[in-house]
């Protein structure tokens, strides 16, 4: 009902607001002065009171064009094309409703006149190739908007409300400034920091990957890249805001206290560009929460931040074998990839915050050299409290848990990068690469954790307790070298990656064991321990790619690469006892591994007229070597090697301008990893056991991926659909032995015959151009997995069902609404028993309204409602989160600002989450920050205004 009210809504609005205009129909035929068509002509709408943009569409191959517009206002039709003068006419709905102008003639421009006249001519949207420009000039946006306000009003823009970007139905993946890095490649360090009125162009274009400029043919068309081009009057001079703000949060303490706390924010940033050299600063400090850890941090958190640096680096070839396995955290019980069992469960984002963030970043560039730079020091501080539910299925019956967990986390880091470009001559170019990591981790972890069985008799029951400091200290080096010849198509290249990656951590823990029959105690075993646990992973990688042409549309590319990892592990565990440290050998182990892959393929290339065709196969040889020792045990040694074909099918078909479709297919071969493989027993956490298994084989998969792209620039409605299948051959699934006391031992083995699939449909269109934008999706997932447990095969199968609507409403600068909504649906069912069958609903509608009040006065307020409901817990949880300020400009061009803020004025604010896998169900609570009130002093250092933005966006 909820969901057909906010639908039911936007209609409504869409509804007025068509009503309340008129409809003008504007037509006519684009030639030159010898009656030849002009075809893809830019015809324009602009208001006639000053010039604005209103709307845009070009002529067809026939020169001929047709405007079916809403205007209430004096208009003029400007016409534009590339070498002739434009053309302009007034136009007044007052006086008709039709206006048909008949052939218009435009006059070719001389050479000498060209420059001059091609600089008046401005157009608001133009396209070249896959890049779309917008001249960000022509786009009205109220004074003192950041990047993000303005992206919202440019057709075929959609900025959702965390921040992300997508252009035409794509994933906005960086953003640059004048052609270069800020920050890395977090978009919204750019879009959330910089104003608009800084923006003179907003370009948005597919960026070539290595492979792609070496090999001259596109190879895959889902990275999208915007750059931000500035005005020249912001390349002179410095430009940037200073916010403080202090409040106090309402906090329970019991049924009839509550407690006050004070919170408080301090923010700025100060940017300096010119045309050479960008610089910038940003700090953050805050007891908030806000602006605080995304995924790099908790990467940082878990040390393994720079292994994942990889993933950016591109090794030539085909496949996902072109890209180095790292083997991340595991399920909640397996704990991370060296089996140091974390304890606590809940969102790791969410709790008691106090943040402080500081970075620069400094860009050079000159005579075809390239110097790009930034550091980031983030110091995240976390208490936080999650409690949990879960169900366990076993053949013959299941059994539950009530969990719950504190953690207090003091996480800093350092992150530095480095990148060098020179483009010696039109042949040569070096690209050199360096990043360093330094991460420093306190955590104090305390746990419950009780199981249950299906007679809801305590059966086992476990209390842990431990602190732990951790150190991470990673870097690495990267290293392209391109060589063009004489024959343009005849390229070379290579590359080189190294990482090195130490980690230290000592760590006290002491759990308590109790084992029950029938609800009466039988036995307790308490660990009481000291761990020192020291990792160093290094890894290099390299591979080369030469492109040969063959005749005039096909290539044959030949690469080769080869990669090698390795590991060293030292896990010392000592027993306390009094005062003293006995090592425990039963419990201690060191592993030295490595991990070796050759491969060498060649890749036959096809491209014609839009259509691109390839083909490839290679030849992989993988070898992993390693030994492993229990305490003062016998060494024991793996010694495997596997050889595999592997295949790819790619093909890209460029149907128009604006429409594309394209099909890919890789069959992978994943090596196991050593934790996996290696012959020891894990049993950090008491409750969950992992044996290795020496027999285990590489898994072998086939994954099919298809995609249909299009988008209509004259009506800026756009569509998408994308379909993913992977068939796993040889899949590692779980075997797991559970025994009377609950207690798992789990071990990897092979099986045949896991399933997923994954579909995405999407379509825009605007109601009311530049006014009123509606997004909708809908997407779909099915899984197969496949577990054993207790001897006894389970197939686990989901479906997930995901409904989206989204509106973008900007009628005038006075006021703006934003909405995102969305609707999931999924079931999962075990054949073990049907009974277990498990559906989870979770709606989230979320609606941000900003308007002007009086004069100089603004407010703005975001509504965040979500509904779960757990039908395997017969829970259902209501979490709306309402967010308010008003605030007043104050000083000559508006420098300062002064914002009275309320958050989580409901005081309802709580993290659920809710999940399945092969043979469990869960559901978690983590508590955040309560309701708290704030005011706030910004001030603009160049007097750049504010207005009308999104209430919960205060990166400036």
């Amino acid at each position: 009902m909820r969901w057909l009210l906010f639908i039911l809504f936007y209609a409504g609005i869409g509804t007025f607001d068509l009503n309340a205009q008129s409809k003008v129909e504007i037509s006519g035929t684009v030639t030159d002065t010898l009656g030849i068509p002009l075809a893809f002509a830019t015809i324009m709408i602009l208001d006639a009171a000053d010039s604005s943009y209103i709307n845009f569409t070009q002529t067809d191959k026939s020169g001929n064009f047709n405007f079916k517009q809403n205007i209430e206002i004096p208009v003029i039709i400007k016409v534009n094309y590339l070498g002739y003068f434009p053309f302009e006419k007034e136009l007044d709905p007052k006086n008709s409703n039709v206006f048909n102008l008949g052939s218009i003639r435009l006059v070719q421009i001389n050479n000498v006149l060209f420059e001059v006249v091609i600089r008046e001519a401005k157009a608001p949207l133009k396209m070249r190739g896959d890049t779309i420009e917008y001249d960000a000039t022509t786009f009205k946006v109220p004074s003192g908007s950041t990047v993000e306000d303005l992206l919202r009003k440019l057709p075929g823009i959609d900025v959702a409300g965390d921040g992300t970007i997508s252009s035409h139905g794509q994933n906005v993946n960086k953003v640059t400034v004048d052609g270069k890095r800020f920050f890395g490649d977090d978009p919204t360090m750019a879009t959330k920091n910089l104003p608009a009125e800084s923006v003179s162009k907003v370009q948005v274009f597919n960026e070539k990957s290595e492979q792609e400029k070496l090999t001259g043919l596109p190879l895959d068309k889902s990275q999208k890249t915007m750059n931000l081009e500035l005005k020249e009057d912001f390349k002179k001079g410095g430009f940037g805001k200073l916010v403080a703000g202090i409040g106090v949060e309402e906090q329970e303490t019991s049924i009839a206290t509550t407690e006050l706390k004070s919170k408080w924010e301090l923010k700025g940033n100060y940017n300096k560009f010119n045309k050479k050299e960008q610089l910038s600063l940003l700090g953050i400090r805050n007891n908030t929460g806000r602006n605080g850890m995304n995924w790099n941090d908790y990467q940082d958190f878990k040390g393994q931040q720079s292994w994942e640096w990889n993933q950016a680096e591109e090794i030539f070839g085909f496949g996902s074998g072109q890209y180095f396995r790292y083997y991340g955290l595991g399920s909640e019980e397996e704990g991370d990839e060296f089996g140091s069992f974390e304890g606590y469960f809940g969102d790791d984002a969410a709790g008691l915050p106090n943040n402080s963030q500081a970075g620069i970043n400094y860009n050079y560039e000159h005579n075809k050299l390239k110097w790009t730079s930034n550091y980031v020091y983030k110091q995240n501080n976390l208490l936080s409290e999650a409690i949990r539910k879960r169900q366990f299925f076993l053949p013959d019956n299941n059994y539950t848990t009530d969990d719950q967990s504190t953690q207090e986390r003091r996480n800093g880091s350092h992150r530095a990068e480095l990148i060098f470009e020179k483009e010696f001559d039109s042949l040569n170019t070096l690209v050199l690469k360096l990043r360093g990591n330094a991460t420093f981790t306190q955590t104090i972890v305390s746990g419950l954790f009780n199981n249950l069985n299906s007679e809801d008799f305590l059966i086992s029951k476990l209390d842990l307790n431990k602190n732990a400091d951790r150190k991470n200290l990673g870097w690495q080096g990267v290293a392209y070298y391109k060589h063009k010849f004489k024959n343009k198509k005849r390229n070379f290249g290579i590359n080189f990656i190294y990482n090195d990656n130490d980690r230290t951590t000592d760590e006290n823990q002491y759990s308590k064991n109790e084992f029950y029959d029938l609800n009466l105690m039988d036995s307790i075993s308490i660990l009481d321990q000291f761990i020192q646990l020291t990792t160093d992973i290094r890894s290099i990688r390299s591979s080369a790619l030469y492109v040969e042409p063959v005749g005039k549309d096909f290539s044959l590319q030949f690469f080769g690469n080869y990669i090698q990892r390795n590991d060293e592990l030292n896990r010392n565990v000592f027993d306390k006892i009094q005062d003293d440290l006995i090592l425990n050998y039963i419990y201690s182990r060191s592993n030295d591994h490595v991990f070796r892959t050759y491969k060498t393929g060649s890749i036959l290339q096809y491209g014609k007229g839009g259509f691109n065709l390839s083909g490839g196969l290679a030849f992989q040889n993988i070898q992993l070597e390693g030994s492993f020792q229990e305490g003062n045990s016998q060494i024991k040694t793996i010694d495997r090697s596997y050889n595999n074909m592997t295949g790819s099918i790619t093909a890209n078909y460029q149907l128009s301008a604006n429409r594309r479709i394209g099909f890919n297919y890789y069959g992978n071969v994943q090596e196991p990893n050593f934790r996996n493989l290696s012959p020891i027993i894990d049993n950090s956490n008491p409750l969950f056991i992992r044996v290795g298994n020496p027999d285990l084989d590489p898994e072998r998969s086939h994954q099919f991926y298809g995609n249909y792209y299009g988008n209509n620039q004259a009506t800026f409605t756009n569509y998408n659909f994308n379909l993913n299948y992977t068939y796993y051959d040889n899949q590692h699934i779980s075997d797991q032995t559970v025994d009377s006391f609950l207690v798992t031992t789990s071990k990897m083995v092979n099986y045949k015959g896991g399933i997923r699939l994954s579909s995405y449909m999407g379509y825009g269109f605007p109601i009311i151009k530049n006014k009123l934008t509606i997004r909708s999706n809908y997407s779909y997932s099915y899984g197969l997995s496949k577990s054993i447990i207790n001897a006894v095969l389970n197939d686990a199968v989901s479906n997930n069902h995901g409904l989206g609507i989204s509106l973008s409403w900007t009628p005038n600068d006075q006021y703006s609404i934003y909405s995102d909504n969305r609707l999931n649906y999924s079931t999962t069912s075990y054949s073990i028993g049907s009974q277990q069958n498990y559906d989870v609903w979770s709606q989230v509608y979320n609606v941000q309204c900003n308007a002007k009040i009086v004069w100089k006065v603004f407010l703005n307020a975001t509504l965040d409602y979500k509904i779960f409901t757990n039908q395997r817990f017969g829970a259902e949880y209501e979490v709306p989160i309402l967010n308010a300020s008003i605030y007043r400009l104050f000083l000559k061009g508006d420098r300062m600002e002064i914002i009275l803020s309320t958050y989580d004025l409901f005081n309802r604010n709580i993290s659920i989450r809710q999940s399945a896998s092969v043979n469990q169900i869960s559901d978690t609570r983590t508590f955040l920050l309560s309701r708290y009130y704030l005011l706030s002093v910004s001030y603009n250092m160049r007097g750049i205004r504010a207005s009308v933005k999104k209430s919960n966006d205060w990166m400036f």
